[in-house]
């Protein structure tokens, strides 16, 4: 509890005395000043509050000794760096006497050098992972597309897939309408032979048709075997187009991670910012 019934004079002593422990006890980020109801008794700074305040100086209007001498209550505010060369944490309390009278001020500041440090990490680390996220954000949307567009040509390789299969049925038709050319031609050219000289201009006509049969039958076989090789390269593109496809959403999974750990860091240098400003 305090003591009302101190003479401002009388404060500043003790404080002359305890001056030196309270600079240890608060890493000499501590000032503290006593002043009368018009202007500072005294002053006492350390290097890291230079508070620009000297002794018999009159009291600002406006400040939180000014503001605790009028209302007669404690008063803490934040004073901006360009009043005291120092950013700080007033802290004003009115001393009376017996009567409850105002007779002066004992007013302490707290340096926030260190918590504006912190604030701002705190806020560039926030928007460097916001930076990041929106990368990741167009990167993952950048692999969800190409997803897309491999699940299309997965697709489209399925449909070539089965046009060959179809194109085997016509292939084999075909096929097997040589080989009946081909058996008709043998049977012409037997024919030709059983009726002899009139059977020669037949026969003409049947080695023509073995030699359709065969052109026929080679020129299949060609075409099956590029047919072939074409669907060879198709099911590699097909096993391609799936493998690319795991490849793609282990991205977009590794991804979704990093954004779910940035998310985590946002939400750290918030609790950051908040503590940065409550100091």
């Amino acid at each position: 509890m305090i003591n009302q019934n101190v003479s401002p004079e009388k404060l500043a002593e003790a404080f002359s005395i305890v001056m030196p422990y309270l600079e240890v006890f608060f890493d000499k980020e501590l000032a503290v000043a006593v002043a009368d109801k018009e202007k500072y008794i005294d002053v006492f700074c350390t290097d890291k509050m230079p508070i620009r305040t000297n002794a018999n100086e009159s009291i600002p209007k406006g400040g939180a000794v000014y503001d605790s001498l009028n209302s007669g209550e404690n008063i803490i505010k934040k004073v901006p760096k360009e009043v005291y060369g120092i950013y700080f944490k007033s802290y004003a309390i009115p001393i009376k006497d017996e009567s409850g009278e105002v007779k002066g001020i004992v007013v302490g500041g707290k340096s926030l050098e260190k918590s504006i440090k912190l604030y701002d990490l705190s806020k560039n680390i926030a928007e460097g992972m916001s930076q990041i996220a929106s990368v990741i954000e167009n990167l993952t949307l950048g692999v969800q597309e190409l997803v897309r567009l491999n699940e299309n040509t997965n697709n489209i390789v399925n449909s070539a897939i089965e046009t060959t299969r179809n194109t085997d049925d016509i292939l084999g038709f075909v096929q097997s309408i040589s080989k009946q050319t081909n058996l008709l031609g043998i049977n012409a050219a037997i024919e030709s032979a059983r009726a002899g000289e009139i059977g020669k201009g037949f026969s003409v006509v049947a080695q023509e048709i073995r030699k359709l049969s065969n052109s026929s039958s080679e020129s299949i076989g060609k075409v099956d075997s590029v047919l072939k090789e074409i669907t060879k390269a198709i099911n590699n593109i097909y096993d391609d187009t799936k493998n690319t496809r795991g490849a793609f959403d282990e991205q977009v999974s590794a991804f979704e991670q990093v954004n779910a750990s940035i998310q985590e860091l946002n939400s750290t240098s918030q609790i950051l910012r908040d503590l940065a400003e409550n100091l």
